[in-house]
């Protein structure tokens, strides 16, 4: 079993949008561009080609191709439009054989989708201290400083982790390599 099997959402084909790479593109282009291609944020790039990956198997320039928003771009307004989006996460089923890249084709999608939404919240924590030193500027005050990074070891600091994606595995060991390789990618 060579080829992969695509489903998305409700089984119907995803339409795509004309910036969306087509497979033959990806397929034509060099070994260190065949990944940017796919729109990976560079920090994906980077652990791709530490894990030793040169180019994308077919399961995953497919997979990746539709999971990813094409539309997401580097500048703030890009990821907050990015990130509110509702309509731009849907189910895509693949099945392909052992060894060919599932696990990388969906983790690379969500943690990029993870990491526009850390973007996100950045830009606008950002904005929020540019608007409050604004804002005293034109009160004649001085501008506020920025919060004391606060001791996350300190109990009365603790915050309960919120979890950014659930990947449900049927057996253990499956999910034990999955975990292994989503560390693997984000360290």
């Amino acid at each position: 079993m060579t080829e992969a099997t695509f489903g998305a959402g409700d089984l119907s084909p995803r339409p795509l949008s004309p910036s969306t790479p087509s497979v033959g593109d990806i397929q034509n282009a060099p070994a260190s561009d065949a990944f940017a291609q796919l729109g990976l944020a560079p920090e994906l790039l980077r652990a791709v080609a530490d894990l030793g990956f040169t180019e994308p198997t077919e399961v995953q320039r497919q997979a990746i191709a539709l999971a990813l928003p094409s539309e997401i771009g580097t500048d703030e307004a890009s990821v907050a439009a990015a990130s509110d989006d509702a309509d731009a996460a849907f189910d895509l089923m693949v099945s392909s054989r052992t060894g060919s890249g599932k696990t990388a084709a969906f983790l690379l999608p969500l943690l990029q989708r993870l990491l526009a939404q850390q973007q996100c919240a950045e830009a606008l924590a950002r904005a929020a201290t540019e608007q409050a030193a604004a804002d005293a500027l034109l009160r004649g005050e001085a501008s506020p400083k920025k919060p004391r990074r606060r001791n996350p070891t300190d109990p009365r600091n603790f915050r309960a982790a919120e979890p950014g994606a659930l990947v449900l595995c049927p057996t253990r060991e499956l999910a034990q390599q999955v975990a292994h390789d989503a560390i693997a990618l984000v360290r």
